[in-house]
């Protein structure tokens, strides 16, 4: 998934992509990510109104080698404002099993090499994985299957 077919929110959220890019072993990261994955389609239960207001989570990432989905959020000047809706947010991702990191806008832009490494050390699971065994191209299918089925349901 080429970054020029993805609309990002932000310059940050699509510099955020290539940095993510750049933790994973071997790069190929269009398996693993979904962009702009709707919160409504995460949260079980989720009638709540709280939620109910079209949010996204920048990335939702999930590897075969994590023990749970992580959700990487990337912290503009917007986000100042909205801290308690995103904390209660957070929450809700949490109490459903998914791992919630934020990454600040300013971070990304003036210390890229300080948010790869923080990305690969959330990630260690996957270079683990990466050295024991290459998924089987049915593994890759079911994964590439799963993924289209979520965007559907978008």
């Amino acid at each position: 998934m080429a970054r020029e077919k993805i609309e990002f929110d932000s310059n940050e959220e699509g510099q955020f992509y290539e940095l993510l890019a750049k933790a994973i072993p071997g790069g190929e990261i269009s398996k693993w990510v979904i962009p702009q994955a709707s919160l409504l389609s995460l949260i079980e239960n989720n009638s709540d109104e709280g939620l109910q207001r079209g949010y996204r989570v920048d990335f939702l990432f999930h590897h075969p080698s994590l023990t749970s989905p992580k959700i990487f959020e990337v912290d503009g000047k917007q986000h100042k404002e909205s801290k308690t809706e995103d904390e209660y947010r957070d929450n809700k991702l949490i109490e459903n099993g998914f791992d919630v990191h934020r990454f600040s806008a300013k971070k990304i832009r003036e210390a890229p090499d300080s948010v790869i490494a923080e990305i690969k050390k959330i990630l260690e699971p996957i270079a683990a994985f990466s050295k024991q065994k290459k998924p089987s191209d049915k593994g890759d299918q079911l994964i590439v299957a799963g993924r289209l089925i979520h965007q559907i349901q978008l």
